[in-house]
């Protein structure tokens, strides 16, 4: 049995519940399917595949890891540029199952909690990350604790 890698990226929108208060469900609803839409763009554009969306989130797979962290590079620029909420990014590399089109493992866990405990406007990996995307300029990044390797935004690119 051959152990295949894949790279985990969730990214999520900062702020979203108090946008919905005060802007409503409809333009909030919006805005998060707009923010999937054009993730969903860039993931295929690298090569990358958006596994779905959960609710301001989305979830997306990749089996490179420089192309996931291009991707996620690309995501916090992109909220930049189009004026979406600021965005938090966070990515894991490792086995993973797929079962009826959506991954389980892990390795997504992973991903999910390190996109939780990034900041705003912030990339955060682990070093399994860091280690798959070695050839990415800009992957070097200051250990936040054990797995954990934090990237300024702008510093992926």
């Amino acid at each position: 049995m051959v152990l295949r890698l894949h790279t985990f990226l969730f990214a999520d929108l900062v702020g979203f519940t108090q946008l919905t208060s005060e802007r409503g469900d409809d333009e909030a609803a919006e805005l998060a399917i707009s923010f999937h839409g054009r993730v969903s763009e860039l993931a295929r554009e690298l090569g990358c595949q958006m596994v779905k969306a959960i609710g301001d989130a989305v979830m997306v797979r990749s089996e490179n890891g420089e192309a996931a962290l291009e991707l996620a590079s690309r995501i916090l620029g992109l909220a930049r540029a189009e004026g979406l909420p600021p965005v938090r990014v966070g990515l894991d590399t490792g086995p993973a199952v797929e079962r009826n089109g959506d991954w389980f493992g892990a390795t997504v866990n992973t991903a999910s909690r390190v996109t939780a405990a990034a900041g705003v406007d912030e990339l955060l990996m682990t070093e399994r990350t860091r280690n798959a995307a070695a050839g990415v300029r800009g992957a070097r990044a200051a250990a936040v604790s054990v797995p954990p390797m934090r990237v300024p935004c702008g510093s992926a690119t």
